[in-house]
């Protein structure tokens, strides 16, 4: 799936206030950050088209800064909320996404979630005394599904 004929991801912030019971909560504010030159599928030699690492993109004399929150949809890296709007404006049904991407989420804890609580028990305490902040990188192919 391309933004504007442009690949991109999206960092979306997780906090786990709990493993016993699980408890996640997914921020609604994140970040999306694109590739500096627009997509291609025949061309695969130039990195700033197939790669969205920000570090990267950002040396890239074509990158454009975002000059502010409110302009938060210019420049290479835009606020999630920007992105959902965009989707919105151009006919994307943004809800089913935003569900599978949660999914994807909680999915995804849930594979480590038996290894964390063995280990919490064996060296911590008490388990309100630990959290854990994640930020998942997400892309979305062609068909809306997060990866």
């Amino acid at each position: 799936f391309l933004c504007n004929q442009t690949k991109f991801d999206m960092r979306i912030y997780v906090a786990i206030t709990s493993f016993q019971p699980l408890r996640i909560f997914v921020h609604d504010q994140g970040l999306a950050r694109f590739c500096t030159v627009k997509y291609n599928s025949k061309s695969r030699k130039n990195r700033f088209r197939h790669l969205t690492n920000y570090s990267l993109n950002k040396q890239n004399p074509n990158f454009k800064k975002n000059t502010g929150v409110e302009n938060d949809s210019e420049g290479h890296k835009w606020s999630l909320k920007a992105l959902w709007k965009w989707m919105d404006e151009n006919g994307v049904d943004k809800e089913p996404v935003q569900q599978r991407i949660d999914d994807l989420i909680v999915k995804t804890i849930l594979a480590v979630e038996v290894q964390i609580n063995t280990n919490m028990q064996l060296h911590v305490q008490s388990r309100n005394s630990c959290f854990q902040l994640l930020g998942f990188d997400v892309m979305l192919d062609s068909k809306l599904h997060p990866w």
